[in-house]
């Protein structure tokens, strides 16, 4: 969640990590994504710098429900899980969740529109569409939206045992 957002940068909220320096790409319901990096991290809170200064106007007067639908927003992790196509059962990595899709690493080429059964650990398995496949990695939007709640608590418990396990340059630094 964005706060105080300028021309050159913002505050957000976070329940993903995030490192110093990390380069993201931020979906402010323009056309195209901003490119910006991570400045600073305290906690659940991260500072993010613009790589080119924004038009406030342009981002606080882009169309709201009745224009185009925005993207849900997206968490960035790392999780195991499989996903079936057909009969056939493949090992992934979820690279990032929202409540209606997934970013996965497969491995191999699956096509659009393929259905499939996709089981992230921690989390019921659900049905799904492949929506797009490039370099291994495939998109899947889910046949039914994660409940807010049920995605917070899951994205919670999985930063806890990121924090216990992962190395010192990703925990919250300034």
């Amino acid at each position: 969640m964005l706060r105080n957002i300028s021309k050159g940068g913002a505050m957000a909220h976070v329940t993903s990590l995030f490192a110093p320096n990390e380069e993201i790409m931020l979906d402010l319901r323009l056309d195209e994504g901003m490119a910006a990096h991570v400045g600073w991290v305290r906690e659940k809170t991260i500072g993010l710098v613009f790589s080119e200064q924004i038009d406030l106007s342009r981002i606080l007067g882009a169309p709201g429900p009745a224009g185009p639908k925005p993207r849900a927003p997206r968490l960035r992790v790392a999780a195991q899980g499989r996903l079936q196509v057909g009969q056939d059962i493949h090992q992934i990595v979820m690279t990032d969740i929202s409540q209606t899709g997934a970013k996965l690493f497969v491995g191999l080429k699956i096509e659009s529109g393929t259905e499939a059964r996709i089981w992230i650990d921690g989390l019921p398995a659900r049905m799904g569409v492949v929506r797009w496949f490039t370099d291994g990695m495939s998109g899947v939007s889910f046949d039914r939206q994660l409940e807010v709640k049920e995605l917070n608590d899951w994205a919670q418990a999985v930063r806890c045992q990121s924090q216990l396990r992962g190395p010192a340059e990703h925990r919250s630094t300034e």
